[in-house]
């Protein structure tokens, strides 16, 4: 890679992109991921951590865990005191966790809501 400063920048990844992460926090409904390059936390619902179904977010990923999350959409939306802020929907499933390759490059799986 090279270059930067590796300080969090406030832009937010592509949808589509790929990026490195680590679990941040760990909910009933899904995992936080925090990355490394932005500072927003997408959140990877249960349903899209892994291709089989999840009983809990456990069985797939502990915290800390060091993950490559594939960013599905970024909704921007207004909080209760008027400030926006953004949503970051991430998948798992869709990321070969050994090395980051994409297995669903055209996004074909995640059109399937």
């Amino acid at each position: 890679g090279g270059g930067g400063g590796g300080r969090p920048n406030d832009l937010f990844p592509e949808p589509g992109s790929i990026v490195k992460g680590t679990v941040d926090r760990i909910e009933s409904y899904g995992v936080f991921v925090a990355l490394v390059d932005y500072r927003l936390k997408p959140l990877c619902h249960i349903s899209q951590l892994a291709k089989m179904r999840v009983e809990s977010c456990e069985d797939v990923v502990s915290m800390n865990e060091k993950v490559f999350v594939k960013i599905l959409s970024v909704e921007e939306t207004v909080n209760e005191e008027g400030r926006p802020r953004r949503k970051v929907r991430g998948s798992l499933k869709y990321v070969d966790q050994s090395d980051g390759a994409d297995l669903d490059p055209d996004g074909i799986d995640a059109g399937e809501e």
